[in-house]
C-alpha cells in the first residue's frame, strides 16, 4: 500500500474517533428528581377593613393574602368609579348627593398572633379577637350613653374648690438668677 492511502485511512479513523468522543456515548436516562411533597398550608389571622370602614377578623391561608388584597383593591377601584359617576350625575341634575365616599379597604396580618398549622386554631383566635372588639364597642357605647344622659362613670362629681386660693408670686424680671432668701 502506498503511503498516501495509509495516511488517509489513519486520518479518517482519527476523525471518526474524535467525532464519537465529541458526541459522547449515548447518555443514560436521567433519574427523575425526587418531588417534594407540597408544604402544608399555614394559616394567619388578618384584620379586614371594607369599603364602609367596617373592621372584621378573618383566618386564611397565607398564600391567599396577596390575591385577597388585590381583589379588595379592585372592588375599591370599581366602587370609587361608580361613586364619582353618581356624584357627577347628581351635580348635573342639581340633586343632593349624600353618599359617603368609599374608604380604601385593607387586609393586614395581625402581627401579635402566631402562625397556625390548622384552620381551627386560627378560627379560635378570630373568635377571641372578634369578641374582644365587640366588648370594646359595647363598653364605648355604654360610656357614650352615660355621657349623653349626663352621668359620669367611675368618677364622683367634681366640686369647685372652696376657700382662699393662693396665687403664685409674679416672676422676677430683674435678671437676678439667685434664689430669693427667706
Amino acid at each position: 500500500m502506498s503511503r498516501k492511502i495509509v495516511l488517509s485511512l489513519f486520518a479518517a479513523v482519527a476523525v471518526m474517533l474524535v467525532v464519537s468522543v465529541v458526541q459522547g456515548a449515548p447518555a443514560a436516562p436521567k433519574a427523575a428528581a425526587p418531588v417534594a411533597p407540597p408544604a402544608p398550608p399555614v394559616y394567619i389571622v388578618v384584620e379586614k377593613k371594607d369599603l364602609l370602614g367596617v373592621i372584621s377578623y378573618e383566618s386564611l391561608d397565607s398564600k391567599q393574602l396577596a390575591p385577597q388584597q388585590k381583589q379588595l383593591h379592585d372592588q375599591y377601584v370599581t366602587a370609587l368609579a361608580k361613586w364619582t359617576k353618581d356624584k357627577a350625575d347628581a351635580a348635573k341634575n342639581k340633586q343632593k348627593f349624600d353618599q359617603p365616599k368609599p374608604l380604601v379597604p385593607s387586609m393586614i396580618r395581625v402581627l401579635d398572633t402566631p402562625i397556625y398549622q390548622t384552620q381551627e386554631l386560627a378560627k379560635e383566635e378570630v373568635d377571641k379577637l372578634t369578641k374582644k372588639m365587640e366588648d370594646a364597642k359595647k363598653k364605648a357605647q355604654e360610656a357614650k350613653d352615660a355621657a349623653a344622659a349626663g352621668k359620669t362613670t367611675d368618677k364622683p362629681p367634681s366640686t369647685p374648690p372652696t376657700g382662699k386660693v393662693e396665687q403664685a408670686p409674679p416672676p422676677d424680671t430683674t435678671g437676678d438668677t439667685t434664689p430669693p432668701k427667706e
